[in-house]
């Protein structure tokens, strides 16, 4: 990272698609590197309709005994979560923060309606969007079982006062086999892994690439519809710091 300010290492977008059919979905990302070894990720959902829109803004901080020669996301640790979902309800945000070992939770509906501090276990964070889903998924490959994992609630139906509180599931992700994923006309080397809690049921697939990002999965839901998300527009940065990261020897990291 530079002394002077942020640098961008990578970015992209998820293309999901349903039983083949593209949808109108749209969801980008960044990940900034900031002084004093911490990571900027940032990513929206949003729809076309304006059904809703979903801005995740996490800073996060390179674990103690990790070492940043060799970029990869699992090596870094949440700081502050902040989220954002707005619907036709309103907006509910949201902020996870580190705190002594432990998960600090506060919320708030349409900026007036301030809920009380919520603390609790320090568990693997899933902020909901696809940025984020590769450390975890390598975070539980490690952990070799069944872990518990919160997931901010966005699920259909939950009124407003529900809206990103923690919801708390056991998940594992299995390695099947190292291959090539690809990605804007680029093969790229992964990993595919069986993911598995929460929605996810036995032969849900994903891919992640050697920096920890998603390259794309494809899972089948409870009601028989199998959706595909697709990494697009992968790229890093020009910086020749950002590309000292992509190109080190993850072996020697």
């Amino acid at each position: 990272m530079t002394a002077t300010g942020p640098l961008n290492l990578c970015s992209g977008q998820y293309a999901y698609s349903c039983n083949g059919k593209p949808q109108a979905i749209h969801e980008s990302w960044s990940v900034c590197g900031e002084p004093g070894s911490l990571l900027r990720i940032v990513s929206e959902r949003s729809t076309d309709s304006g059904q809703f829109s979903l801005r995740v803004n996490g800073l996060y901080r390179l674990a103690a005994k990790e070492s940043a020669r060799f970029f990869r996301l699992r090596n870094y640790e949440p700081e502050l979560v902040e989220l954002a979902f707005t619907n036709s309800d309103g907006e509910v945000t949201a902020s996870y923060q580190a705190l002594d070992g432990r998960l600090r939770l506060q919320r708030s509906v349409n900026a007036k309606e301030i809920f009380p501090a919520t603390v609790m276990e320090s568990l693997l964070l899933f902020p909901l969007l696809r940025i984020f889903t590769g450390p975890i998924v390598r975070k539980l490959h490690a952990v070799g079982e069944f872990a518990a994992v919160c997931v901010p609630d966005i699920r259909p139906g939950r009124n407003l006062d529900a809206l990103l509180t923690p919801l708390i599931s056991q998940r594992r992700a299995r390695l099947l086999r190292r291959g090539r994923k690809e990605i804007d006309g680029r093969h790229i080397g992964a990993d595919c892994f069986e993911y598995r809690g929460g929605e996810y049921p036995p032969g849900t697939l994903f891919w992640v690439d050697d920096h920890d990002v998603l390259l794309g999965y494809e899972w089948k839901n409870h009601d028989g519809e199998t959706w595909q998300v697709q990494l697009q527009a992968y790229q890093f940065s020009e910086d020749s710091a950002a590309l000292h990261l992509r190109d080190a020897d993850p072996n020697e990291a």
